[in-house]
């Protein structure tokens, strides 16, 4: 991710996606893998330890049908970019 910045934080959901990722990005960024059964403490302290996520998800929601993870970074940081590719969506959102 281009405009990445070394704090930032990459969240890929499902989680099982940290292996493909960790194969392309060769450790230039942190991540981590979410599952929506997460507990949302969780994003709360990796929201406010790095201040910036990028959401890494599936555009058909497999892992999260009811968007609890979208839902809560809407609702409690700024969606500051979106960026759409084939069947992966990769949202900004920073505190």
């Amino acid at each position: 991710i281009k405009q990445s910045r070394t704090t930032d934080l990459v969240l890929l959901l499902p989680n099982y996606m940290t292996f493909p990722f960790d194969y392309y990005s060769k450790g230039r960024i942190a991540r981590d893998g979410i599952h929506p059964s997460s507990s949302l403490s969780q994003l709360e302290s990796s929201l406010n330890d790095h201040g910036r996520i990028w959401l890494v998800s599936h555009q058909v929601d497999i892992a999260d049908p009811e968007k609890k993870i979208e839902g809560w970074l809407v609702q409690n940081a700024n969606r500051v970019e979106e960026k759409s590719f084939y069947r992966i969506l990769v949202n900004l959102y920073q505190k």
